[in-house]
């Protein structure tokens, strides 16, 4: 087996303009260096020679289609799209009337976004391939081993059913090994050198040429009643449909309206009379894909923020705002009620403790969840004490599975809360490493405290469920213990960690 390093354009859109491989094809153990789509790898006999030559290849990259836009370019398009015509995904009763009639100062409107998130899995991307007399083989940590075979079929102008895919464990996937170009790259590379072939990027490859979780901007209104009801709820997104942009022949059966963008919004579980909900389509101009509970990773975070918002405004405990509008809803409500409990929401508690909560639930994954944050303010700087996390998974076959499931995906939700933040300049992308994409380590780890509700309902999902109300929760405990509110995420970028 052959090993080998790629290296792809730095900035979207672009592509080798020019390549000379003289000095890196004469150094040790150096066997090829081939054109890829996108780039350039190098083949050799062992993996750190592949490295080494890879920086003694000259390359110019072409800019000619390259987009030259930057993060904040996106962030501020997103929040003026939202003034654009938008699409209803859905009208219950009629917030624009109750919005009309209510006094001003019961009308409430904020502006939220998030920002553009790496999936930054523990393994980098990684596959190796065998493409020998005819055979193809490829072993490769993937999440859709059916697009595998279809990419890697295309890319060798074989039937795809004649490529054989070895799944192996995943490294960490959170939707990023959806996406087939490094199984491609091992299978181009193995045909060129008539060998196996194993490709392993870097850590900065993995970060630079990612699927990022999509840049998002919402407009939430709002009234309560005189009784701490909420009575009307508009909330408008402006962002990229990921299907769209990823999977085309989808798009018409959605009626121009992608469902992941606004997931978490339009299928709310509380009791609301009035609710509009709308979506701007916008373009990407990036790489986008599906990072961990797709659109309720940004939709619940600007729900649950705006709900605290809303009843902190009116004077009503966050907790009991959420607790009428599930009253019809007996397991939500239970659901709510043990986070609170668990949390001691009703107890008395230090003056340095302050709790933020977030709830949502789901019927496309048969779940309900419910999280509260405990945290404190030390030397101006934010410490999560503990998060509690309680979910409603129907039947849970296996509850420590459920368990460490739920515990993962709160710390994934911690760690772009916290630190999450892909920036953008000319069109390429500044992170590099696990030293300027920080997530949350052992050593910052808050103990997770997860309850299982069982129940005898058909079984859920749970890898997705625990990462959307981490953000919130954490985010509306902030403002319990600062009474800063924040309306734009990481919280690293309100200087508060």
């Amino acid at each position: 087996m052959a090993y080998a390093a790629v290296r792809q354009a730095p900035a979207f859109g672009a592509d080798v303009d020019t390549l000379d491989d003289a000095t890196a094809a004469d150094m040790p153990g150096v066997i090829a260096v081939h054109r890829i789509p996108n780039g350039f790898a190098v083949v050799a006999e062992q993996y750190w020679q592949a490295l080494q030559a890879l920086d003694a290849v000259d390359v110019v990259w072409s800019r000619s289609t390259a987009t030259h836009r930057s993060s904040a370019d996106v962030i501020a398009a997103l929040t003026g799209a939202l003034d654009d015509e938008a699409i209803d995904v859905m009208d219950e009763g009629d917030a624009e009337a109750v919005f009309s009639e209510a006094p001003g100062t019961d009308r409430i409107e904020a502006t939220y976004t998030v920002p553009f998130l790496a999936h930054a899995t523990m393994e980098p991307m990684n596959a190796t391939a065998r493409v020998i007399e005819g055979a193809v083989d490829v072993w490769v940590p993937t999440q859709a081993p059916t697009l595998d075979q279809i990419a890697v079929g295309n890319a060798l102008g074989i039937e795809p059913g004649d490529v054989t895919i070895h799944m192996t464990y995943a490294g960490g996937g959170f939707g990023r090994r959806g996406f087939s170009e490094y199984a491609v790259q091992a299978a181009l590379l193995s045909k060129a050198v008539g060998r196996p072939v194993k490709v392993l990027w870097t850590r900065e490859e993995d970060t630079r040429q990612d699927y990022y979780r999509p840049a998002f901007a919402a407009r939430m209104r709002g009234t309560v009643a005189d009784k701490g009801q909420v009575s009307a709820l508009g909330i408008t997104v402006a962002g990229p449909g990921i299907w769209q942009f990823n999977r085309p022949p989808l798009v018409e059966f959605f009626n121009g309206v992608d469902h992941l963008a606004v997931e978490g919004a339009n299928d709310l579980r509380y009791g609301i009379g009035n609710v509009r909900v709308s979506h701007v389509m916008t373009e990407p101009n990036q790489r986008i894909g599906y990072w961990r509970s797709i659109g309720y990773s940004h939709n619940v975070y600007f729900v649950e923020s705006f709900l605290d918002e809303l009843a902190h405004a009116k004077g009503i405990d966050p907790y009991d705002l959420r607790r009428d509008m599930l009253a019809d809803d007996p397991r939500s409500l239970t659901v709510l009620e043990t986070a609170a409990r668990q949390a001691g929401w009703f107890d008395a508690r230090p003056a340095d403790r302050h709790l933020g909560m977030a709830f949502f639930a789901t019927e496309r994954w048969q779940t309900r969840v419910a999280q509260v944050a405990d945290v404190s303010v030390v030397d101006d700087v934010i410490r999560v004490n503990r998060m509690v996390c309680v979910a409603d998974v129907g039947r849970a076959i296996n509850p420590l599975s459920v368990e460490s499931q739920l515990q993962g995906a709160v710390l994934y939700g911690l760690s772009a809360a916290l630190y999450g933040q892909i920036d953008i300049e000319d069109g390429a992308v500044v992170q590099s490493a696990f030293s300027d994409y920080r997530v949350v380590t052992l050593a910052d780890s808050p103990p997770v405290e997860v309850t299982i509700i069982e129940g005898a309902e058909t079984p859920g999902s749970v890898g997705e469920i625990g990462t959307p109300c981490a953000a919130p929760a954490l985010t509306n405990a902030v403002f319990a213990a600062t009474g800063r509110r924040i309306r734009s995420l990481p919280l690293s970028a309100h200087d508060l960690v």
